[in-house]
């Protein structure tokens, strides 16, 4: 058994204290797939490098359009990667793994409240709100209730899962997200829409796509 502290992974923040997270790995069975999750975070930096309008906002002077970008990059990279390269983790186990299974039905039924805070920090950054918006997304994207991964972790897997079960959308439009993260709430919506899952309002979707017209691609 190999045991490695990951120093840098932001996502496992532990309230007041460190970033840390613990990866076990039995070292006779390691394969590219122990890995595909961070790899496919590597995938999705080296396009995102390459996009002006991410690229642009990432020194956080425009904090309105920093988390902008921030957002739905988040959702797509960790929505992709926890649906495709690791799905255990927002699944419950076929054996053992109480805690896990513990966290997973604890976010399966809080999953309306974990989407109104995913809308909440839209409209605030629409309308921006110094004081909202970090706060919101810290609570969104970081584990500070210690139940193993961030609540958007989840929700951005389950909802990619979801488009990914639609016939409405297919594995290709869900990839290319990588290279147009901003096309989320739209792929997201035809899908849950077939399915007669909860939408996003047509209203903030309207409003993102103005704001990205005249904002982010000015």
């Amino acid at each position: 058994m190999v045991v490695t502290v990951d120093g840098f992974n932001g996502g496992m923040f532990r309230y007041e204290t460190v970033y840390l997270s613990l990866v076990y790995f039995n070292s006779s069975h390691l394969s590219e797939d122990s890995f595909s999750h961070e790899l496919h975070h590597m995938g999705a930096d080296y396009w995102w490098e390459k996009d002006a309008r991410i690229q642009r906002f990432q020194d956080k002077d425009d904090k309105q359009k920093y988390y902008f970008v921030q957002i739905f990059t988040y959702l797509t990279g960790e929505g992709m990667a926890n649906a495709f390269c690791s799905p255990g983790a927002i699944t419950e186990a076929e054996e053992g793994g109480e805690d896990h299974d513990k966290m997973v039905r604890h976010y399966q039924e809080e999953m309306d409240s974990i989407f109104d805070k995913l809308e909440e920090l839209l409209d605030n950054i629409l309308e921006y709100s110094e004081e909202r918006v970090p706060e919101l997304y810290r609570g969104l994207t970081l584990d500070e209730e210690n139940r193993g991964i961030p609540p958007g972790h989840f929700l951005s897997g389950r909802m990619v899962q979801m488009m990914d079960h639609s016939s409405a959308v297919s594995r290709e439009e869900i990839i290319d997200l990588i290279k147009d993260p901003f096309e989320l709430l739209h792929l997201y919506n035809r899908a849950a829409r077939e399915l007669e899952y909860r939408r996003f309002p047509e209203d903030l979707v309207e409003d993102v796509d103005d704001f990205l017209e005249e904002e982010i691609e000015e």
